[in-house]
């Protein structure tokens, strides 16, 4: 009966250990991962023929940061936006800044 009591103990803790472990493994949230990924695929879809007084956007360039868009343009000049989701779905880029 001890053996039996002792056996399911260890059987106990290895199936926590497997939990935690495993639980441990996505550091990021799923959620978050797709969503910096729409994000920044939804800027370089919208952007991909914009050009603005500095030339065109490169997107191949743009990288999301923190948060925000950094992108370069044809003059070679690094800019950063913030990308705030709209209630139609659609993305508006605001807080243009330049990269130093």
């Amino acid at each position: 009966m001890k053996r039996f009591s002792q056996f399911r103990s260890r059987i106990a803790l290895l199936l926590l250990g497997m939990v935690l472990a495993t639980g441990s493994l996505g550091c990021v949230p799923k959620e978050k991962k797709e969503r910096s990924a729409n994000t920044l695929q939804a800027f370089k879809s919208a952007q991909a023929k914009v050009e603005t007084p500095y030339g065109k956007i490169k997107v191949d360039s743009a990288k999301e940061i923190n948060g925000k868009i950094e992108y370069q343009t044809a003059d070679g000049r690094r800019w950063r936006v913030t990308p705030v989701l709209q209630q139609n779905g659609a993305f508006k880029y605001e807080d243009l800044e330049e990269v130093k």
